[in-house]
């Protein structure tokens, strides 16, 4: 039988992965915003921001490893509503999870389409190259041909 001191702990570690997952909500709406604005910049100091929370939600999910095997019914609250909070503060947790894979996806969705109208553009400018050369050395030949006939 755990105590009620095993119980505060997961709540407040269910507590700081809300508040990671918070966080974490708002720089994926954010980098979303920077993808339609395009600005580079933004974005890599969005992934740069986002690289320690991953790193700590992680932290807390070994963390909440233990209580993972546990039986829900045998843990000891302090009382029923601190029960009901924790519960519903798991249950919070897993929409913001939802929701950030939804934004994450929606992020890579749209950088693919960034890189291939890039990948397009590059495609325009080489065909473009290709061409001016061709007509370039076109009329290279053309002008240093040498008359080699007897006159």
């Amino acid at each position: 039988m755990e105590t009620t001191t095993d119980t505060q702990q997961l709540s407040a570690l269910i507590e700081r992965q809300w508040n990671i997952l918070s966080a974490l909500r708002v720089l994926a709406l954010q980098q979303v915003d920077c993808l339609g604005a395009e600005d580079g910049e933004m974005l890599l100091s969005m992934i740069a921001r986002k690289q320690p929370l991953i790193e700590e939600l992680l932290l807390i999910q070994r963390q909440l490893g233990p209580y993972r095997g546990q039986d829900p019914e045998q843990r000891t609250w302090q009382d029923d509503s601190a029960r009901a909070c924790c519960q519903a503060m798991q249950a919070s947790c897993e929409n913001l999870h939802q929701e950030i894979v939804r934004l994450e996806s929606m992020a890579l969705g749209e950088l693919e389409m960034n890189r291939n109208a890039v990948a397009a553009q590059l495609q325009d400018c080489r065909d473009a190259t290709l061409a001016t050369s061709a007509y370039t050395a076109d009329t290279v030949l053309s002008e240093s041909s040498l008359d080699l006939t007897n006159s």
